[in-house]
């Protein structure tokens, strides 16, 4: 009986994704993603595991440090650029491509410039930050030539945002993969002839060859579709920089550094460096847990934002509540699978990893949770809500760091941080909802 039941409710699925153009679009899109990426997400967790063999628990800590640092300053420099491409070059592709060539223009320009800026100054205040904030001065060569990666990352991401925008999966796919694959080699040579120092050098190859298979793809498209860069008139579109830019850019850059900070708190404890190795080291579980989500997130702002400004407020419901349900089920389904053997996944990393399969199972039932918050974080992007995202990033951001002081003492560790983390995004998703109902009115 219950197998019949779930035959005709998987048969109704399907025969509603394919009488609808939208959710045929969308399904195709993640699709591609997934047929195109996912080799690449593979390749990354099986060199990161060796990089980490290579490096050892501690030196793998230091350099979570230093990256994590590099993080927290990318989203300065990418000012929120790949989420504005997304959102306004969907919404004008067909309406005004005029106005979608000056908001690519706008994208290049202004990238390149802000993350060449924050770069200087990374550089200027590395020893700064690793004498007074990170508390390791040893660090700041490391820390100087991160911001390498801090530079093409930004334009690699703001570039992406241009492809999603044009709802080029197969092309952001193909890009990705080739990257990934072409990378790898780099990132290992790096650790294993140059330590610490060479495998920071050596994980900038992947947003390197990024950067030179989107620019290849954009330039395609653009003139498939008879567009051009108008970099003279890019200034008219500056007011998406205020409206848009600069709350997206303040949200992502509360959660970088409040993540970047929960890094510094835990490498602060008694024996805090190896501590924050295992929980970087679980976190690419969780990561490779929520590559679906976020592949299907990226795909639902250029969908909805399409659907907003058709006002089609119906369509716009289902597909917020379709892809909850899907994200949830299938982030569950992992979560259920991996969770059983925790200990050995994190055996994988080295014999010193496996106490942290606390950690990893935390961080799985917090992938459920970030996998619903992702969905309405897409749908709040899509009405252009980002300063109530701003607010509500507060929220996350104190629940990080009031959760921290109170669990040094009693639950301290990577454990503790992972439990915050759990707490954080539950109340965070919470609010979203809450807000997005106040918005479009949906009902469960």
């Amino acid at each position: 009986m219950f197998v019949k039941r779930l035959e005709t409710i998987i048969e109704t699925t399907l025969a509603r994704f394919r009488g609808s153009p939208l959710a045929s679009k969308m399904a195709s899109g993640v699709f591609w993603l997934s047929v195109g990426s996912v080799p690449s997400r593979i390749v990354l967790l099986i060199t990161t595991c060796l990089v980490v063999r290579i490096l050892g628990r501690y030196t793998y800590g230091e350099f979570t440090l230093v990256r994590s640092t590099a993080n927290a300053f990318i989203t300065v420099a990418s000012f929120g650029m790949g989420r504005t491409a997304a959102k306004y070059v969907s919404e004008l592709l067909v309406t005004d491509r005029e106005r979608a060539g000056r908001i690519v223009a706008l994208n290049y320009a202004f990238t390149l410039i802000s993350s060449v800026v924050v770069a200087v100054f990374f550089c200027i205040s590395a020893p700064w930050m690793c004498n007074s904030l990170i508390e390791s001065p040893h660090l700041v060569l490391q820390t100087r030539l991160s911001s390498i990666l801090l530079i093409l990352t930004a334009v690699a991401g703001a570039q992406t945002g241009v492809l999603t925008g044009f709802q080029s999966y197969k092309e952001i796919a193909c890009s990705l993969t080739i990257s990934g694959f072409v990378s790898a080699p780099f990132y290992l040579a790096g650790a294993r002839f140059g330590g610490l120092t060479g495998a920071v050098v050596g994980v900038s190859a992947a947003p390197f060859f990024n950067c030179l298979c989107n620019n290849y793809f954009i330039r395609r498209l653009m003139r498939q579709r008879n567009m051009t860069c108008r970099f003279g008139e890019c200034y008219r579109e500056a007011g998406v920089l205020w409206n848009f830019c600069l709350p997206a850019t303040l949200v992502s850059l509360l959660m970088s550094f409040a993540t970047w900070g929960a890094s510094v708190m835990l490498a602060r404890q008694p024996d805090g460096t190896s501590e924050l190795g295992v929980f970087d080291a679980a976190r690419q579980i969780q990561t490779a847990v929520l590559y679906f989500p976020v592949l299907a997130a990226n795909v639902v702002v250029p969908s909805l934002s399409e659907l907003n400004a058709l006002n089609d407020s119906v369509r716009y419901n289902k597909t917020v509540r379709f892809n909850v349900a899907l994200n949830a089920a299938f982030t569950c389904v992992a979560v259920l699978f991996l969770a059983p053997f925790s200990s050995l996944i994190m055996g994988t990393f080295g014999e010193e990893f496996r106490p942290g399969a606390g950690t990893l199972v935390v961080l799985l039932a917090t992938s459920v949770v970030m996998s619903v918050s992702n969905v309405y974080g897409s749908a709040l992007t899509s009405l252009g809500a980002l300063w109530t995202k701003f607010w509500l990033t507060i929220v996350w951001c104190s629940v990080v760091f009031g959760g921290l002081f109170l669990c040094r003492y009693r639950l301290p560790g990577s454990m503790g941080l992972a439990t915050v983390m759990f707490c954080a995004y539950l109340i965070q998703t919470l609010g979203m909802k809450i807000c997005l109902l106040i918005h479009t009115k949906i009902t469960d």
